[in-house]
């Protein structure tokens, strides 16, 4: 066709927030810190900091990093412990989702009937912030709670020790096993059982068969 000119369109930016985005958020509230209320100032360094650090991050830290992060997110904790119940709930909302007893799971219901055994307008305090963030549904908290499971448990194995869940696993007779990819083999970790992983066929939908000769 003459004349046709095919233009190449920019590329789509990704616009989600990344762990530095969030970072550099708090560290400009931080240089800011002076000019705002310090109950608004914590709410907002809070959520910025549990943002940054739940978000997952891929590459390999050492024991000196995890450490770090391990002590920075405590420090979260120790802050968000300044904080009422209800000031909590304007921070990180609690999703409106009503059908967790049905699965067995929290939802909106459960998680308020927990907050409301709280003074409303007394802060958390530091011997009940981590049993309050374990029974608040929200998915910000959540990945916050695991992110630092999972910081704690590579402390721990950095240690010579057993991570958390695996700890739990063998207290209470569960099997647990470890995967080596490139050895395709699966090893229980209680017996040294080592079996063979196999790739799944590719199969053929019944309606389809192969047709011989050629077209």
């Amino acid at each position: 066709m003459r004349g046709f000119k095919v233009i190449l369109g920019a590329q789509k930016k990704n616009y989600k927030p990344t762990v530095q985005d969030y970072l550099d958020a708090a560290v400009d509230l931080a240089h800011r810190q002076n000019e705002q209320d310090g109950k608004e100032f914590s709410k907002k360094f809070i959520f910025l900091m549990t943002k940054a650090f739940a978000s997952r991050i891929e590459r390999k830290i050492s024991y000196e990093d995890s450490q770090s992060i391990l002590n920075a997110m405590l420090s979260i904790t120790d802050m968000m412990a300044g904080l009422t119940p209800t000031e909590f709930m304007q921070v990180f909302p609690i999703p409106k989702e009503y059908d967790g007893e049905k699965y067995g799971v929290k939802d909106y219901f459960s998680t308020m009937e927990y907050v409301r055994t709280f003074p409303q307008d007394e802060p958390i305090g530091q011997e009940d912030i981590m049993g309050f963030l374990m029974e608040y549904y929200n998915w910000d908290i959540l990945e916050f709670e695991t992110r630092m499971l999972s910081v704690m448990s590579d402390i721990r194995r950095m240690d010579g020790q057993m991570g958390i869940m695996e700890e739990f696993a063998a207290e209470n007779g569960i099997p647990t096993y470890s995967f080596y990819e490139k050895e395709g083999i699966v090893v229980d970790r209680q017996t040294g059982e080592v079996t063979k992983v196999h790739k799944p066929k590719t199969r053929i939908p019944k309606y389809m068969r192969i047709m011989e000769g050629g077209l």
